[in-house]
C-alpha cells in the first residue's frame, strides 16, 4: 500500500500546483515517516526517493528539517542500509540532489551527516553504471 500511494504521489507531483498541495497537506512528511518505518523494503524505498526527488521543490524546508522526520537523515540511512542496491543508491542520491537544491543549509546537513560520503561510495560500488556516475557527480558538485 505505502509503494502504491507513494508512485501515485511520485506522478501528480509533476504538475507545479499540485505538488504545492500534496507538500501542503503533508505527503512529504508522510513519505519520510514511511522510509522511516520501512527502510528495510528497497522497493519502497525506490518509490520514496523517486516521489521526494519530485515534490522537494513544492515543499516548505521546514517540513523537509522536522526533527521527528528530518528528509537528509532518512535518505542517507537508507542508502546505507542498501549499500549493495543500484536502483536505491540512485534514486537516493537523485533526492538528495533535489534537497541539495533546496537550501545551503541542507547542503552543510549533507555533508555533516555522510551524506557525501555514502554518495562515493556508491559511485564507487557502481563504478560501471553510467547513471549513478552522473547523478553522484551533480550532487558532488552541488555540495561544494
Amino acid at each position: 500500500i505505502q509503494g502504491a500511494g507513494t508512485d501515485i504521489l511520485s506522478n501528480i507531483a509533476l504538475d507545479n500546483y499540485i505538488r504545492a498541495d500534496v507538500c501542503q497537506r503533508g505527503g512529504t512528511s508522510r513519505i519520510i515517516s514511511a522510509l522511516n518505518t520501512l527502510k528495510h523494503d528497497s522497493l519502497v524505498v525506490c518509490k520514496a526517493y523517486a516521489a521526494l526527488a519530485n515534490l522537494a521543490n513544492g515543499a516548505d524546508v521546514e517540513i523537509l528539517c522536522t526533527p521527528d522526520a528530518p528528509a537528509a537523515a532518512t535518505m542517507v540511512s537508507a542508502m546505507t542500509t542498501h549499500p549493495q542496491n543500484l536502483a536505491v543508491q540512485i534514486v537516493a542520491t537523485y533526492a538528495l540532489w533535489a534537497l541539495s537544491a533546496r537550501s545551503d543549509s541542507f547542503k552543510d546537513e549533507i555533508v555533516n551527516i555522510g551524506g557525501a560520503e555514502a554518495i562515493a561510495d556508491a559511485m564507487e560500488q557502481f563504478v560501471g553504471s553510467k547513471q549513478m556516475q552522473a547523478k553522484g557527480c551533480a550532487v558532488i558538485w552541488s555540495l561544494a
